[in-house]
């Protein structure tokens, strides 16, 4: 049988649960055993004093004396009300009548009798000085018995014309502690073997489900993602096994995207690369000697080589971004004017593909932020816009004071983003529609525009216009 590992839940938990069993039965010990005789003595003293209570307020109505007699008997105590002096007018044991006391003829002795010749206790007369000399007028202390192991307790309160004394004998519970003694053995002995026996079945429960989840978390890196982990035993550790799942999902989609990025950039990188490499031929074998053939080949290849230095620029920018190692130069800037001047830059697309641009710029709208970046989100979107906007179409562009601050918006006649697409469309290289790529776009400009951002601590969002196309706005901070 293999051992439990002393680290493992497992193994923890079933110990905890032996000890605190075991805690338990020590205490149950401890207040039993030793403190057994305290409290029985102050339980007693609390039912004598009750009783004290009961029997001044029921003195001197009628039948007092039955009603005595009955107390004394049902609690097996000895019941004497007398006067200062010790004149007794009421005593009753288990065995008494309640009757008057009245002394009996030629009595000489120090301790007074009842009227039915019962002794008067021995101490008494010490009971009334101590009653007499305490300050709330009541007390209660044991003395011992002569004639039997064991003590008494005797408790007193004076009264409105005298005082009650209450006298209950406290047997020796040394037999009854050798009785708890061997019951506790046996009580102990089966509850740390049941204990051990629950602890270990808790924890084999408790821990089953958490290894499990550790077994399927394990195929994570060996790149199995899809993950199915059985749930039902505790709503913590089925929380746990769903986030795992998600986890898993997260990280096959993430997977599948590393994978459409390298497809992606590896095309973005070999079509450059290819016309750079197949004009350079042309040029060294062909046109080299024929100067208009040779200016257009060179420009081919100045073109596709600022294409490919504008992929390696857009991928360095986002890692730097995501990697939070870019730093910011804040600073206080026209938004007004940046804006209209990024839209000068569209200019020339109105008339080569017949769009159609509109502006609503609110004046002098100031913020406080890095230029180069907003100034790179504002080409960014209205770039995509025009992108995705098919020839002929409109691109409206958007900027007013809210209550937030300033909002930027470019809204376009386009085909729209499709709903699954619009939670993806920041992500880098996600592409949910074709565009005409009417502008130069690597596509990784709305994750760019997403960090930039989001470095700003600006809220921003894409949404379908109800009339068609679809709408990208920001708003950033008022200073």
């Amino acid at each position: 049988m293999k051992l439990m590992n002393r680290r493992s839940i497992k193994f923890k938990m079933w110990t905890y649960f032996a000890l605190f069993s075991i805690m338990i039965m020590a205490v149950l010990w401890f207040f039993q055993i030793v403190f057994l005789n305290s409290f029985y003595e102050i339980m007693k003293k609390q039912s004598i004093s009750r009783l004290a209570d009961e029997i001044i307020a029921r003195y001197e109505t009628e039948r007092f004396d039955a009603y005595l007699d009955r107390t004394a008997f049902q609690n097996s105590v000895l019941i004497i009300i007398s006067d200062y002096a010790g004149e007794v007018a009421y005593y009753s044991d288990e065995h008494g009548t309640g009757d008057l006391w009245k002394p009996a003829p030629n009595d000489t002795t120090d301790v007074p009798k009842s009227a039915t010749d019962k002794p008067m206790p021995r101490d008494y007369n010490d009971f009334l000085n101590k009653l007499g000399e305490s300050e709330n007028g009541v007390v209660a202390y044991t003395v011992s018995q002569e004639r039997f192991e064991g003590q008494t307790l005797v408790y007193g309160v004076k009264m409105d014309e005298g005082t009650l004394y209450i006298s209950a004998p406290l047997p020796p519970v040394g037999t009854t502690i050798e009785v708890l003694k061997t019951q506790l053995f046996y009580v102990t002995l089966i509850s740390l073997v049941f204990s051990l026996l629950l602890g270990y079945f808790i924890s084999q429960k408790v821990s089953r489900p958490i290894m499990e989840i550790n077994q399927q978390a394990k195929k994570l890196s060996g790149g199995e993602y899809k993950l199915r982990i059985s749930k039902g035993s505790y709503s913590e550790i089925d929380e746990l096994a769903s986030t795992l799942e998600q986890t898993g999902e997260e990280l096959s989609r993430i997977e599948n995207l590393r994978q459409e990025l390298i497809a992606n950039i590896s095309h973005d990188f070999r079509t450059p690369l290819t016309m750079i490499k197949a004009y350079s031929e042309m040029v060294r074998d062909i046109s080299g000697d024929v100067p208009e053939k040779r200016e257009k080949h060179l420009k081919v290849i100045e073109d596709e080589a600022d294409r490919l230095s504008e992929l390696v620029n857009d991928i360095l920018e986002l890692s730097s971004l995501q990697s939070g190692n870019e730093s910011m130069s804040e600073k206080v800037f026209d938004m007004s004017l940046l804006v209209q001047s990024v839209m000068g830059r569209f200019v020339p697309l109105k008339e080569i593909y017949a769009l159609e641009f509109e502006a609503d710029i609110e004046e002098n709208l100031f913020i406080k932020g890095d230029l180069g970046m907003i100034e790179r989100v504002i080409y960014n979107l209205i770039g995509n816009a025009v992108n995705y906007t098919n020839n002929g179409g409109t691109i409206r562009v958007v900027l007013k004071r809210t209550d937030l601050g300033t909002r930027f918006e470019v809204l376009d006649s386009g085909i729209g983003i499709p709903k699954a697409d619009l939670k993806h469309i920041w992500e880098r290289y996600y592409k949910s529609r074709s565009p005409e790529d009417k502008v130069k776009s690597t596509g990784l400009g709305l994750s760019i525009v997403k960090n930039i951002l989001e470095l700003h601590g600006a809220v921003y969002a894409a949404e379908n216009r109800p009339s068609g196309g679809s709408r990208f706005w920001f708003e950033i901070r008022q200073i």
